[in-house]
């Protein structure tokens, strides 16, 4: 997916509201407002887990006091239900079940966190990243991603950057992307830190997977995706990644990732790891936007560049 044109991440704010919500547009009340329309809001809309981009909007119309809701019908041609009370299709594309037997839903995002709310009670604001999705909800329960980078990590005060060597090239390569994209962090031992119960809370961890593979979040890697929400497992083999369907490609023994998992009720944890040490720096290395726009996560599989979470149909 092309990457959306941004303001500068310290412009980005910390995005607010994550847990499963389906077809998730309440359209009722979508209220007009005056006052000046929000700033550097963009909007995608995608398939299939972002494998199939349908529409990259960096400069959406927008008015002041518009909701997601209201947004979305000023930029796309959406169909409701329900007394015009859920979204039902965008741009012809449905929610539901398909001919195939397939049931797919639209899912938004904001500020690469799935949202909690229907879309007509949910304000936007200035740098808002806006994310309408339409995948089958019963494969992975995606809960963050990476695409919005660097939302949701840049806001109001620094991330917490625990590693599992401060001084080490992984480490010390993570901290400068994020002090790039306006998320700067001072690493301490990943010891030092644990998942939040806090909603607010954000957390970037990083190391071989031997060494976070104990922590609490990133241990949800090695469990069904839909626990982790995350469209690859980790195996003691490797890492098997997943297309939208959840067809599994071949096991790559050598292996970077960067996913972003929010357990329910609680804070973000962005996982940055690898086979080895020289993998996770690898995948460290990945925490740009323009390798992260547009993506549920990430992965860099053998010696090759970053790739998207889900795979493509089809792909090795």
């Amino acid at each position: 997916m092309t990457p959306a044109l941004r303001r500068p991440a310290t412009t980005r704010r910390l995005g607010r509201r994550a847990a499963p919500l389906l077809a998730a547009a309440l359209l009722g009340g979508c209220g007009l407002g005056a006052g000046d329309p929000p700033r550097d809001v963009t909007l995608r809309i995608s398939e299939d887990a972002g494998t199939r981009p349908l529409r990259d909007v960096p400069r959406p119309a927008v008015a002041g006091e518009d909701t997601v809701a209201r947004l979305l019908q000023r930029n796309a041609q959406v169909e409701t239900s329900f007394s015009g009370r859920f979204v039902s299709a965008i741009d012809g594309r449905r929610g539901g079940e398909d001919a195939d037997g397939r049931r797919r839903d639209w899912l938004y995002f904001v500020d690469g966190l799935l949202a909690d709310r229907g879309a007509a009670d949910v304000r936007v604001q200035d740098g808002d990243d806006l994310w309408w999705d339409r995948s089958d909800t019963g494969l992975a329960g995606v809960t963050a991603v990476v695409g919005a980078f660097p939302a949701p990590l840049a806001g109001d005060g620094a991330p917490v950057l625990g590693c599992a060597a401060p001084a080490g090239v992984a480490c010390t390569r993570a901290a400068a992307r994020l002090r790039a994209a306006g998320a700067a962090a001072r690493p301490v031992a990943l010891g030092a830190t644990a998942p939040s119960g806090d909603r607010g809370a954000r957390r970037v961890i990083v190391g071989p997977w031997s060494a976070l593979r104990r922590d609490p979040v990133a241990g949800l890697l090695a469990q069904d995706p839909r626990r982790s929400g995350v469209y690859a497992v980790v195996t003691d083999d490797g890492l098997v990644p997943l297309d939208a369907r959840g067809r599994t490609a071949p096991t790559a023994r050598r292996w970077g990732l960067v996913a972003a998992l929010r357990p329910r009720g609680g804070g973000v944890t962005w996982v940055v790891t690898g086979a080895t040490a020289a993998d996770a720096a690898r995948a460290a290395g990945a925490l740009r936007e323009r390798a992260l726009a547009g993506r549920f996560a990430v992965a860099l599989l053998g010696s090759g560049r970053p790739v998207g979470l889900p795979r493509p149909a089809g792909a090795r």
